[in-house]
This record gives structure tokens, C-alpha cells and sequence, in this order.
């Protein structure tokens, strides 16, 4: 398409962001080959024309993942080339073969495949979101330790704690597996040794004896589908993650006993967990699926989020998350007296001590002695008997 050239003394942020497009392409030239192209998309990139034996036309950057300071500063690196007898689109064609794009390719194809899909996805999304649009076409080795300030301080901006926590850990294991794999210019991480700019809130949701109760009666008598309710209720009898309950199968179920494989786990190892009477009677056999719950995720923390907006009949306790019912679960086990370090092996949490590397036991007895002793407290909870002990 054939495009309208206008020559401007200088750019600036201000007149760049109420640049409105028009009818046709327009490029605003600045001057020594750089300007600013504007689509009747709206959108606007910066480019740099020169000549090298004939006419060349190098992009800077797209605006606004680039500013007008960064695409500056790239311009006058590529003038510099010019002026040392070297021709930009030659160099920036080899320095893209070690550009943070083509090492997260690389990461994600090599390194992530081989994580859970769920981790794998979730990386992906943050890189995608939050890392590309700007790193995407820049040299990896030439990325500073204040470009991931600036960074980090972008998804911070938009008031994201957690998410810049989770963006630093996900950009300094890309780099780390560029290090690994000598990625051309890469000599260091920047985000080594950073500590995570985000101020996360530690959860501590805990549901009463009453909540819990006014949590089961609720469920009882609203329209969500039974699998996603008998799912939920199955978290907080089990203490099980929302990952490890909603994607069992009648086949990892023998005599009570329930065995989550490896790739379903957090810490990559199986776990067996004992079901106790309340948990039992939430498994409907009768589906013709291999399933208890056929369902996803999203759908079951979705359909919990909507009963407190309900309009009808809302649940009218505090909100909590599936996460607080495992919580939940594992507080109440240390109320009937059991130690921190056995709950952690109801819950399956990774014990790092030496001692847990030559110790293999699955410690099934005490197991099945939490999870019955947790069943009878809930169904008291559920028979509205709080006044009544526990004689066993």
C-alpha cells in the first residue's frame, strides 16, 4: 500500500500516543534514517532506513512494548554499525539467533515440554503476557539486570504482586537453561540472587465447624452439578489438591485405598492416601466413565466462585477458595493432635531432610489413622453434634 512521508523535528512520548491514524500508512520521519510508521490499524512501529549498496529498512520495534527512549537508543546502535562499515540488517540477522524469543522457544521446546502440562502452560502464558512483548526480538546476552527491574516493575505497576513473583522465577529459569546450554552472548543471569519485588499475602482461610456445615447444607440444596459438588466435598474429606481429587480414577481406587500417580502430583512422586467414610460416600460408581468427577479445574473453582455471587440463594459465609478446604482439612488434624510432620504425609508435602532420602516408608497405617480420625470429626461437623467428643 502506498504511504503518505511527513518529516517531524522531534518525537515525543506525548505526540506519539495521541498520534491518530489515517486513511493511509504514514511514515513520520525524525531524521538519520529513523521514523515512526503508523497503520490506518493504528498500529505504530519504529523503523530505520539507510542505505548500504542499496536501500535497507531495518524494524526497531513495535510502540508501545518499545518506548521512544529504547527505540532511541537501538537507532543510534545501528548508526554506529553504519559508521564501522557494518550493515544493521546482516548483524541483527545473526544476533536473532540469540534473542531472548529464540532462547524461550528453545526452553519451552527442550526444558518445559518435559514439566507437568499444567506448569508447562502456565509458563508459557507468562512469558507470553508478561516477557515477550518486550524481550522478544533483543539480544539475550544484552539483557540487564535493570531491564528485569523494569520488567518486574511493569507487572507490579498494574498492582500484579504474585504475578511479577511468578514472572522472575519464570525468566531466571529461562536464563538459566540459556546458561546451561552455552545460548550464544548469554554469559550471566540477570535475575540471579533477586528477591521477589512482589508483596503476596500469606492465605490463611480456615472454615469454622459452622461454616463447614452451612458450606455442605448449601451445596445439598443448590442447582450445581452433583460431580463438581461431591468434588469439592471430597477435597476437604481428603485433603487432597484440587488436581490430585478432580482427575482420579476408578482404577487408582483398590480397597479404600486411593494411589495418585506421579504426573499427577506437585512433588513427582505417587501418593497413597486412605478414603475414609464421608469421602466413600461421595464416590457415585454408577457414571459410565472412568471418572468420580468429570470435570475440569476451571469449572470447579468457577462454580464455587459463583455461589457467592449468587442472586437467588447466595452462600452467605466469608469466601474461600478449594485450596482453603485442604487447608481446612490439614488445621482440623492438628486440633485432634497430630503433628505438623504427620499431616505433611496425609497432604504429601516434600519432606527435604536427608533422612526422607533413605527412608522409602509409606507410613499407610498412620495414614488411614488421620484420615478416619478426620472423618468422624467431619461427619459430627455435618451431623451439627459439635458438643459431642470424639471417643475414638
Amino acid at each position: 500500500m502506498e504511504g503518505v512521508k511527513l518529516a517531524v523535528k522531534n518525537f515525543s512520548d506525548t505526540w506519539i500516543k495521541n498520534l491518530k491514524p489515517g486513511g493511509k500508512r504514514v511514515d513520520h520521519h525524525e531524521g538519520r534514517g529513523f521514523y515512526l510508521r503508523v497503520q490506518p490499524t493504528g498500529k505504530k512501529a519504529f523503523y530505520y532506513i539507510y542505505r548500504a549498496g542499496k536501500i535497507h529498512t531495518v524494524k526497531i520495534g513495535d510502540y508501545p512494548a518499545m518506548k521512544l527512549a529504547e527505540a532511541r537508543k537501538r537507532h543510534n546502535e545501528m548508526v554506529e554499525m553504519r559508521e564501522n562499515g557494518l550493515d544493521p540488517s546482516v548483524e541483527i540477522q545473526a544476533e536473532r539467533k540469540g534473542t531472548f524469543g529464540e532462547l524461550v522457544k528453545d526452553y519451552l521446546k527442550r526444558h518445559a515440554a518435559k514439566n507437568k502440562e499444567r506448569h508447562r502452560k502456565e509458563n508459557q502464558r507468562i512469558l507470553d503476557v508478561d516477557v515477550l512483548p518486550f524481550w522478544e526480538n533483543r539480544s539475550a546476552g544484552k539483557i540487564r539486570r535493570s531491564d528485569a527491574v523494569d520488567l518486574l516493575n511493569r507487572v507490579l505497576d498494574r498492582g500484579a504482586h504474585r504475578q511479577a513473583n511468578k514472572t522472575l522465577a519464570c525468566v531466571r529459569k529461562v536464563f538459566n537453561y540459556g546458561l546451561s546450554n552455552a545460548w550464544p552472548g548469554l554469559e550471566y543471569n540477570p535475575c540471579a540472587r533477586m528477591t521477589p519485588p512482589g508483596n503476596e499475602r500469606r492465605v490463611e482461610r480456615v472454615l469454622t465447624d459452622k461454616e463447614i456445615l452451612t458450606f455442605w447444607k448449601h451445596f445439598d440444596e443448590s442447582n450445581t452439578k452433583k460431580q463438581i459438588v461431591d468434588c469439592l466435598k471430597f477435597i476437604l474429606a481428603t485433603g487432597l489438591r484440587m488436581n490430585e481429587a478432580l482427575f482420579i480414577e476408578w482404577k487408582e481406587i483398590d480397597d479404600r485405598w486411593l494411589t495418585v500417580p506421579t504426573e499427577r502430583m506437585k512433588n513427582n512422586r505417587p501418593h497413597r492416601t486412605y478414603l475414609n467414610d464421608v469421602a466413600m460416600e461421595l464416590l457415585d460408581d454408577s457414571l459410565p466413565m472412568p471418572f468420580p468427577f468429570p470435570s475440569h479445574v476451571s469449572g470447579l473453582a468457577q462454580a464455587l466462585r459463583r455461589q457467592f455471587t449468587n442472586i437467588n440463594k447466595p452462600l452467605t459465609i466469608p469466601k474461600f477458595t478449594p485450596k482453603d478446604l485442604r487447608r481446612t482439612a490439614a488445621t482440623n488434624l492438628g486440633k485432634l493432635g497430630y503433628k505438623n510432620a504427620d499431616i505433611g504425609k496425609l497432604l504429601s508435602h516434600t519432606d527435604t531432610s536427608v533422612t526422607s532420602v533413605y527412608n522409602l516408608h509409606e507410613y499407610d497405617e498412620l495414614k488411614q489413622e488421620m484420615s478416619e480420625a478426620w472423618g468422624k470429626a467431619l461427619q459430627l461437623i455435618l451431623d451439627n453434634k459439635e458438643e459431642e467428643k470424639l471417643t475414638s
